[in-house]
């Protein structure tokens, strides 16, 4: 391998993907424009008709309501949870600053947590 060479080729090879991944982003943005439009135009038709659907030879559209939670009291959220052992609202993860952090104070990981490292390599230019 020669050094300067697999470098450039490196580069020109993340600047092209990065070109391909712009040029993407652009065309999908018009393709989410014009399905978006489309999906208002079915929701007013819906909404006027008071129907849930409608079909056609080539598919069918829909009304679906599609829900998200969001914790806007943390205490109250934990003390439920506690208190009634609702864990099931607790998903799995853990905040990797604050392991890095508790790490650094007192040089290991906290208890049932385990660390996994990756060796990466990175090219800059010059």
């Amino acid at each position: 391998m020669i050094v300067e060479d697999a470098i450039t080729r490196y580069i020109e090879l993340r600047d092209a993907k990065a070109a391909l991944k712009a040029k993407w982003s652009e065309e999908n943005a018009l393709i989410d424009k014009e399905m978006n439009q489309i999906e208002a135009q079915f929701l007013n038709k819906f909404n006027e008709e008071g129907s849930e659907t409608v079909g056609s030879a080539s598919g069918t559209a829909y009304k679906s309501t599609r829900f998200s939670a969001k914790v806007v009291d943390r205490d109250s959220w934990l003390k439920d949870i506690i208190d009634n052992e609702n864990y099931q609202f607790i998903e799995s993860r853990v905040n990797k600053t604050a392991v890095d952090e508790y790490i650094a104070a007192n040089g290991a990981p906290p208890p049932g947590v385990t660390i996994v490292g990756e060796t990466t390599v990175n090219i800059r230019r010059s």
